[in-house]
């Protein structure tokens, strides 16, 4: 299990588009990821899940992946996060 807690840096926080970055990486792979803010937790491949949390800019988000790759796939989680290509 792979772990990390990061700040949400897009001015815009978590939007339609880092959103479907961040479930399509997830779709893609067999790393089961959640990601977790404000007490609520979201299916890395569920978009309504991940908009659902309502992250705003500078807000901390647990990032949780299990399964082969699971560090890459963090570094990668937080690049889609943040507005940085993946």
């Amino acid at each position: 299990i792979a772990k990390k807690t990061v700040t949400l840096m897009d001015i815009e926080g978590m939007h339609a588009r880092n959103c479907a970055k961040v479930s399509t990486l997830c779709k893609k792979s067999i790393v089961r990821v959640s990601i977790s803010s404000g007490g609520k937790t979201a299916d890395g491949r569920d978009i309504m899940e991940l908009m659902a949390l309502g992250a705003l800019y500078r807000d901390e988000l647990t990032l949780e992946a299990i399964g082969p790759g699971e560090e890459e796939m963090i570094a990668a989680l937080e690049r889609a996060l943040n507005g940085t290509s993946v």
